[in-house]
């Protein structure tokens, strides 16, 4: 028995396990068997077997984080997936840092490391990516910044080749490195990292709490900023998010602002180096008490040098001889879904690249997770010299031999023991019944959004405009002056009103525990009211959960069955729905609206095809003829993986095939027949229209949806999430002596909803001494990465402001 005698299936699995065998790169061993005769080409065509090259998709590169994040993929969309990201191991591969391709690829690789789970990060290191991007960071980075007076660009490309360089970074690589490539690095990167009024630290500035800006906000709806030599300031975004190929959708993706990579890279290279124990520090706290002393001991330095502020991604790569992912410090094997870590970033990229375009009523992913900010955060923050900071805004031009030492940088050690707590959304019944209220009581909350003032700024043009002007931030988005919040916990059960958190709910086993709540208080308000918030704990069941799960509470049974008995006609009465948040109940409403539209578009389908419910009497007698395999595209795409000329291979391999079989349709894919079907609800949902490449300004068609319309972020019912934190004599013991150790510090603050950035203001409670304004983002869920500046300062206005990094320590 011959190869062509064999059935397309065989030659499919022979061929598959053909790619298998060597699982690294693209499928190249598949060029010999595709050049045996005109019969085996066609059969293993790239557009006949579409389900052969997704299978090799799915064994050369992660495909499962798309499924978690946006929609499950299809046969076209693993093929697509595969020869695009075939294509960028093939630029990686051949190490020329100057191809015209590199920039369009660089996006490429940071996505597949945000997708890595194991096989991603393989693949790429197959085609070297370490070296090139290393060479193309050091020699590449500062093109055309003559353009920008002198200071490197911020691009689509350069932010990737940094994310890049961080997330392949490892202690044992940084400290194996030269004093001049150390040096070199700080350089490179310090610019980005240490000079906030050249580049942006956020996807919009910390002056928004409320955004976008478009008109749901009714207070600020344009960009607000003042001139400087450097240009105008806060910084925002500029132009539009990149059309980003990712399977066959053409998401909306920014690569984010470029100084939140330089500041991993800076503090890791500035952590390779440790904080010396000189003979002037005391051995520990009895010592340091004995001789009366205050702050760190040679105890509390040994602490900070053996954690990480620039906590480095656990490494992790695929097993291929027993197909599962491990880390590479200890080979242990690793969670299926390590790319998890990565989707708030994921999500931020997706959904925060433009600051005008109007929040969708249910977003898909989520910016930030509930109770990530809970815990002990340790790690560094980095002081520069004000006055060099004041020398630098004076002239826009880039300083020669520009560095971290031009700002004299010094890094200073810092911890946070921070607490979360949400305002959970109140319960309400259904009103269908008019005996039933409306809604449950609840005490004040949340925390309102400080309303911007009136204010006269001076305009580009040179004219004076009264604008509002959010001044918030100055007290970490929460009302009245900094330092003027103060908190007091409440216990269980109590302060969330009668219908929420104050009864027990009647099904709620034994072993099932309430979390704790917090008063929250305002210095200005002379009344005494607080807002309550619920205090984030892991074991503990939410509020929210409790009556999702397990019912409504007994007040409000108790209060069915008084409406019940006082009926005048009970027979007639009909007894209201157990309370349950009301955006669960939007998001379950909006869900089967969806799904009835899915239901209209799969009988109009079957109809076309001569199947609707209303011809299938008609049909039913007559042989249907089952689909073909699947949609056709381009056959040659595999060979051009590995730089062979198309024509002639195919010349050579089919010197006599005239035609390629006939386009056909997909049975595997016909859910994507309903692209033009989409409702006034799914707007989200929908592919991009036509957009252009971030850099060639090709313009891409989207053929899928961007998420499947399943894909709605279940509603957890918070609403706001506060954080507080510190150190008091009151407080548990190793809080104690870092308070002693590092000083006594109070924290509070604010995530704003928009894009997950979180806001703290570290407080002393003297009003004399000053505040500073913390603001980041969190990184792979452990790594809080942002800018400090003064609190009381303008701003709108460049002040004294520099880089700071934490990660959350394992207890």
């Amino acid at each position: 028995m011959s190869l062509i005698t064999l059935p397309d299936e065989v030659l499919n699995d022979i061929a598959f396990a053909l790619v298998a065998s060597s699982p690294l790169g693209p499928p190249t061993d598949l060029i010999p068997l595709l050049c045996t005769s005109k019969h085996i080409n066609r059969a293993l065509h790239f557009k006949k077997s579409t389900g052969l090259y997704a299978r090799i998709a799915r064994l050369k590169f992660d495909c499962n984080a798309v499924k978690r994040r946006a929609f499950k993929p299809f046969a076209k969309d693993c093929a697509e997936h595969l020869v695009h990201a075939c294509l960028c191991l093939q630029i990686l591969r051949r190490g020329n840092i100057d191809d015209v391709d590199v920039i369009d690829h660089l996006p490429t690789a940071f996505m597949l490391m945000l997708e890595n789970d194991g096989k991603n990060r393989a693949q790429l290191e197959w085609a070297g990516i370490e070296s090139f991007v290393d060479q193309y960071v050091r020699r590449r980075l500062y093109d055309n910044r003559m353009t920008n007076d002198g200071w490197p660009l911020e691009t689509y490309h350069s932010s990737s080749a940094l994310w890049l360089m961080w997330m392949f970074a490892t202690k044992e690589k940084i400290v194996s490195q030269s004093d001049f490539q150390h040096a070199q690095l700080f350089r490179i990167v310090s610019p980005f990292a240490l000079v906030p009024f050249r580049y942006a630290s956020a996807y919009a500035p910390p002056t928004h709490f409320d955004l976008p800006l478009s008109a749901s906000n009714p207070d600020q709806q344009h960009p607000l900023f003042t001139s400087t030599p450097h240009g105008s300031y806060p910084l925002y975004n500029k132009g539009a998010p990149a059309n980003q190929v990712h399977f066959r959708s053409r998401p909306d993706f920014a690569v984010g602002p470029i100084s939140i990579p330089a500041k991993l890279l800076y503090v890791a290279h500035q952590e390779s180096h440790t904080f010396n124990l000189g003979p002037r520090f005391p051995l520990d706290r009895a010592d340091a008490d004995q001789q009366g002393r205050f702050g760190p001991t040679a105890e509390d330095i040994r602490e900070i040098n053996m954690h990480q502020g620039a906590k480095f991604v656990r490494q992790v790569n695929w097993d291929w001889n027993t197909g599962v992912p491990r880390y590479l410090d200890n080979g242990q094997v690793a969670p299926e879904d390590t790319s998890s870590m990565w989707d708030c970033d994921w999500s931020r990229a997706r959904q925060c690249g433009d600051l005008w375009r109007p929040i969708p009523r249910w977003r898909v992913g989520t910016v930030y997770v509930p109770g990530s900010m809970s815990g002990l955060w340790q790690g560094r923050w980095v002081l520069t010299s004000e006055e060099s900071h004041i020398r630098l805004l004076a002239s826009p031009a880039y300083p020669p031999g520009f560095s971290d030492r031009t700002l004299y940088a010094i890094a200073q050690p810092m911890f946070m023991r921070l607490q979360e707590h949400h305002y959970i959304a109140p319960p309400t019944i259904s009103t269908s019944n008019p005996n039933a209220p409306s809604s449950i009581p609840r005490l004040a909350g949340p925390i309102p959004t400080p309303k911007a003032t009136p204010a006269i700024i001076l305009t580009d043009t040179g004219d004076h405009e009264e604008v509002p002007l959010d001044m918030s931030m100055q007290n970490a988005w929460i009302p009245g002056r900094e330092g003027g919040v103060s908190w007091e916990a409440n216990g269980p059960n109590s302060g969330l009103g009668d219908g929420w958190g104050r009864d027990r709910f009647q099904g709620t086993p034994e072993d099932v525990q309430e979390r704790e709540t917090i008063t929250v208080r305002m210095d200005y308000d002379q009344r005494g009211a607080g807002y309550v918030y619920e205090t984030w704990d892991r074991t503990k069941k939410s509020a929210h959960d409790l009556y999702e799960v397990f019912g409504q509470s007994a007040a409000s049974a108790a209060a069915a069955e008084v409406a019940l008995a006082s009926s005048s006609s009970p027979s007639k009465y009909s007894m209201p729905e157990p309370p349950s948040c009301s955006r669960c109940k939007k998001r379950a409403a909006l869900l089967a609206q969806m799904r009835k539209g899915d239901s209209e578009v799969v009988e109009r389908i079957f109809e076309r095809a001569g199947l609707g419910m209303s011809t299938i009497a008609k049909q039913c007698s007559s042989q249907a003829r089952p689909p073909a395999n699947d949609d056709e595209v381009d056959p040659n795409t595999v060979w051009e993986l590995d730089g062979f000329d198309v024509d002639s291979l195919s010349s050579s391999c089919s010197p006599d095939s005239d035609q390629l079989p006939p386009q056909s349709e997909s049975s595997a894919d016909s859910e994507d027949e309903d692209e033009d079907s989409d409702s006034e609800v799914e707007e989200e949902f929908r592919g991009q229209p036509s957009l252009r490449a971030p850099c060639t300004g090709e313009v891409v068609e989207a053929t899928r949806r961007l998420v499947d319309k399943e894909y709605l972020r279940p509603c957890d019912g918070v609403e706001d999430v506060l954080l507080t934190g510190g150190a008091s004599f009151s407080a548990i013991l190793f809080l104690l002596l870092h308070a002693q150790a590092w000083n006594n510090f109070t924290f509070y603050g604010r995530v704003r909803p928009w894009d997950g950035l979180v806001g703290i203001l570290r407080s002393v409670g003297n009003p004399a001494i000053t505040h500073l304004f913390f603001y980041g983002y969190l990184v792979g869920g452990e790594t809080l990465v942002g800018n400090w500046r003064l609190a009381s300062t303008d701003p709108f206005v460049p002040t004294w402001e520099s880089a700071f990094v934490l990660s959350k320590r394992e207890e």
